[in-house]
């Protein structure tokens, strides 16, 4: 007999609500009805087309079920039993989201995954081997030697560049010239630096800072390089801070650039063809503090350019030829040590005062060219003289120093 359509559709919906119709018969008590197999075979019991675990009907399936590969399957399950399922083509679909194998940029830095040490953070990453890298806001680089990379930060705010474990040297490549630096900072208010090592430039100076004013150095290394100089011009309240620069020419030379803050560094100079060959060399920068450092090789000239008034040098660590040259007015001295230098301080300005000062192996003490020197409770050892007071000056006192 011939059953239709509409009439099977029926039958669905009520074997589904657990009905029977009276016509179509009714299943014995205990009785299973048992899914078409995967292969679409027929059971041993009929399976009630469009129930769960039964064929679809025309491609229908009760409420909360879903028709997948002919069969009627409970609609919650597929949310979690799909993802990641197999496409058309029977390979493995991957995740919304994921990257396989091949390097991306997830924080938009410019630089891939492969490169980039933190890979989530836009404000951290590498430099750019042989190029010039401009660093336009915080920024933490990724640890690592890099060649023939050099950094400007020019023109900007407040930036802040932690470069602690990176090495920037020079490997030949030509990138940079005479009038070039390996890390330059111009016109860039309130920059610091910390940890960066520049090494091994032949023809680009280490450091130039320029107009910028309360820019702060730590923690950095300048060695090996063709010239180890260091410049700091026209920029005021500056800081530099536990360095080490080593090598021909070490100096750091401060110009027009008051109220800075030099301190707890060692500054190695083993040869220098300067005009003023010196460790640190400052000019027109008044009230100006030396502090802490250690000096070797060369001299720390306070020099007579005006202004260059009101300089501080206190516990300096002097040696190894290193001596004391002031020709700037109102320099003070106090504390520290100098030791087998020719002459221990050379005074060519007014109102210096030098006090509680070691000065050992020399064969001058201090000597004195100036007006109103105030030197006292200084300890010295010199194989010719103490203290040598130029002929024709007045003003000057020298009380409560020992002399061997």
């Amino acid at each position: 007999w011939k059953v239709s359509p509409a009439r099977i559709a029926l039958t669905a919906v009520l074997s589904m609500n657990g009905c029977s119709n009276p016509s179509m018969g009714t299943e014995s008590a205990g009785s299973t009805v048992s899914p078409a197999d995967s292969s679409g075979g027929s059971t041993t019991e009929e399976c009630p087309a469009g129930q769960m675990g039964c064929p679809c009907l025309e491609g229908l399936c009760g409420f909360g079920e879903m028709c997948i590969d002919g069969v009627c399957v409970d609609a919650g399950l597929t949310s979690t039993t799909t993802a990641g399922t197999s496409d058309s083509s029977g390979s493995e679909s991957e995740d919304p989201g994921s990257t396989g194998d091949e390097p991306v940029d997830r924080d938009g830095d410019g630089f891939l995954s492969d490169l980039d040490c933190d890979d989530s953070d836009p404000n951290t990453y590498p430099l750019r081997e042989g190029q010039v890298n401009e660093i336009k806001a915080d920024a933490v680089i990724c640890g690592g030697e890099y060649h023939d990379a050099r950094i400007r930060i020019v023109g900007v705010q407040g930036v802040d560049v932690v470069a602690d474990g990176v090495t920037i040297v020079d490997t030949g490549a030509g990138n940079g010239g005479p009038d070039d630096f390996a890390l330059e900072i111009d016109d860039a208010d309130d920059t610091t630096v910390f940890g960066l090592v520049i090494r091994a430039w032949a023809e680009v100076d280490p450091i130039l800072v320029n107009a910028a004013a309360r820019v702060t150095l730590t923690g950095l290394r300048v060695e090996q390089n063709g010239s180890n100089f260091i410049e700091w011009n026209a920029s005021p309240d500056g800081t530099f801070r536990q360095c080490s620069v080593y090598g021909h020419q070490a100096t750091l030379r401060l110009i027009d650039s008051p109220h800075s803050l030099i301190e707890d560094n060692d500054i190695h100079s083993t040869s220098d063809s300067n005009l003023i060959p010196s460790t640190i060399l400052t000019a027109t920068s008044d009230y100006t503090q030396i502090r802490g450092n250690s000096v070797r090789g060369q001299k720390i000239v306070i020099a007579g350019v005006v202004p260059n008034y009101g300089t501080k040098l206190v516990d300096n660590i002097l040696s190894d030829g290193a001596s004391l040259t002031i020709d700037g007015d109102a320099t003070h001295v106090q504390g520290g040590s100098i030791s087998s230098a020719k002459v221990g301080v050379t005074v060519t300005a007014d109102k210096v005062e030098i006090a509680e000062v070691e000065i050992q192996d020399v064969e001058i003490g201090v000597r004195l060219d100036g007006d109103y020197a105030n030197v006292h409770d200084n300890s010295i050892s010199a194989s010719l003289e103490c203290i040598h007071e130029v002929a024709g000056h007045v003003g000057n006192s020298e009380m409560g120093n020992t002399c061997s």
